[in-house]
């Protein structure tokens, strides 16, 4: 998500005049979606770490913890050869690839508050009590229906 959100910011292209630069709250909410997807589509986690349900709504810790602090999380300079490698290596994989980008598309545009608002009003996160980790069987029962339909 880092290196697209740069790359568009980069980019002069008219389609990209109002992106925004991801935030860190932005950035949970896509990848509780992104892990969501993954589990209808795939039947298999995009990532290992869990999901905990917070007040401002699903976060990852770690990705949490990096990047505490930090209004953006794409600063100037802050894409590394790393990172760079890590976007290719996804990218070529097509059915995580696929996941990803549709929902970095989709949703990927909307404000954190619009995000963190939806998933305010999601019955999974209201059920879940704050602070503990919304189970990957609970995610992928209650998004079934969902991602499935857009089909």
């Amino acid at each position: 998500m880092r290196v697209k959100n740069y790359a568009q910011l980069k980019d002069s292209d008219e389609k990209y005049v109002n992106v925004e630069p991801l935030t860190q709250m932005r950035a949970m909410k896509l990848l509780y979606y992104m892990q969501a997807a993954s589990l209808v589509l795939r039947n298999e986690s995009l990532f290992d770490e869990p999901i905990l349900a917070w007040k401002m709504g699903p976060i990852v810790k770690s990705v949490y913890n990096k990047y505490n602090g930090q209004w953006s999380i794409v600063e100037e300079g802050s894409i590394t050869d790393a990172d760079r490698a890590d976007y290719n290596l996804v990218q070529k994989g097509p059915e995580i690839r696929d996941i990803v980008n549709t929902i970095y598309d989709y949703y990927g545009q909307r404000s954190a508050s619009d995000l963190m608002e939806q998933t305010h009003h999601e019955k999974l996160w209201q059920d879940t009590p704050i602070n503990q980790v919304i189970k990957n069987e609970v995610i992928k029962d209650y998004f079934k229906n969902i991602f499935l339909k857009a089909d």
